[in-house]
This record gives C-alpha cells, structure tokens and sequence, in this order.
C-alpha cells in the first residue's frame, strides 16, 4: 500500500507527464511543466485550509527541480499515528479488540 507522500509524487508525476529517469534531459520543459502542476496545486480549492510543501530534486544530481515552501516545518501525519497507536496499545493492551454495535429503533424484517 502506497503512502500518501507517494501518491501525492506519483500524482504529481504523472500530471507532470514525465519520466523520473528523463528529467535531467528536459530540465526547461520541465521547469514549465512543475510551475503549471504548483499553480493547479496550489490554487486548487480542495487545498485552502491545508499546508504543503515539496521538493523535487533529480535522483542523480541532487538538483533541485521544484520546490514549494520546502523550509516550511511541518508535522507528518505518518509521525503523529506512531505515538497514537503507541499510547493506544499502552493504555487498551496488545489484544484490545473495538466491539461495535448495531442498534434498531424498530422492528427487524428479513434483515433490513
């Protein structure tokens, strides 16, 4: 399962309509192609009350090919599920099973 930093590349990529082996050969078509992917990212509405940040750099340079707010800290949402599983297993124990209930206000028939 892929995690969502990269999707979010692969996505990106993708939009970009690039290969990552080819970047280096293309780097003024792909200057073009990062800024039209940062303005539709960037000024997309499903974004406003988020915070992003990337950096994108070819694999065998080091160069940096795009970056948007990349000095900007920011929490990984990954990070934050450690320590609250962490405090879960702590407190509920290794074996603590969620039991969930179906209640009805009414009569059941034929399973609905």
């Amino acid at each position: 399962m892929l995690t969502s930093s990269f999707r979010f590349l692969f996505a990106v990529v993708a939009l970009l309509g690039i290969s990552p082996f080819t970047l280096h050969a293309q780097t003024s078509t792909v200057e073009t192609r990062f800024q039209t992917a940062r303005k539709a990212i960037v000024e997309n509405p499903a974004f406003e009350r988020g915070t992003i940040s990337w950096s994108f750099r070819d694999i065998q340079s080091g160069q940096e090919l795009d970056a948007y707010q990349s000095k900007k800290l920011l929490i990984p949402a990954s990070t934050v599920k450690l320590f609250t599983t962490g405090i879960a297993l702590q407190k509920l124990g290794n074996f603590y099973q969620f039991e969930t209930q179906i209640m009805v206000d009414g009569e059941v028939k034929k399973h609905q």
